[in-house]
């Protein structure tokens, strides 16, 4: 009866506390099998709500940025599980890159931009194009940044693909692609101009 009124008390005190609760233990001997040890190297990764302003990154930033923490819990996973094809790859490296730039406009609270932008970065690994061609720059809810001449990028939806040839617009690919990101790539860097 003394052990459970302990154990009781033990629950309590421990219930009372903020946040997740903690691991209690008591001079009760457990069985072998009731045991599992929990490894002390393994990180325990909070899930972060990137619905909160304070996770936003707003305006320009590199894509670096992206590959630590917390967004590096989006990033990463469909960086590394995104195959493309490699037919479409191919035919990228075929085309006329000289002068090609690309602006990402995306919000790192938006589920499409965590799907779309790893991938494309993953596609332009793939196809052997530096990123030094690439730009990220991070909205609001409102699709807004805090940059001068933003309006004139007419951002309506995120993430949005802005592919340039020597500083003129050639292409778009807006929120998700048509065909997929590397067939709608294709098709921009295949434009005559």
């Amino acid at each position: 009866m003394r052990i459970r009124l302990l154990l009781l008390a033990l629950f309590l005190a421990g219930s009372a506390c903020s946040g997740p609760p903690k691991a209690v233990r008591t001079a009760i001997p457990a069985t072998p099998q009731a045991e599992k040890p929990v490894p002390e190297s393994e990180p325990v990764v909070q899930k972060v709500n990137f619905q909160r302003p304070e996770t936003w990154l707003m305006g320009p930033f590199t894509q670096d940025m992206m590959t630590r923490p917390p967004h590096d819990q989006w990033y990463t996973p469909e960086y590394n599980s995104y195959k493309p094809v490699q037919e479409l790859v191919h035919r990228i490296q075929e085309a006329n890159t000289g002068g090609i730039s690309v602006l990402i406009v995306l919000g790192t609270w938006c589920p499409d931009s965590h799907r779309e932008v790893p991938r494309f970065i993953k596609l332009l690994d793939e196809c052997g194009m530096a990123r030094i061609g690439v730009k990220f720059l991070g909205v609001d809810m409102n699709k807004y940044a805090p940059v001068g001449d933003y309006e004139k990028l007419e951002i309506k939806r995120v993430p949005t693909f802005i592919v340039y040839r020597n500083n003129i617009e050639i292409g778009r690919i807006i929120e998700y692609p048509v065909t997929s990101l590397e067939g709608d790539f294709t098709e921009i860097l295949h434009r005559k101009n």
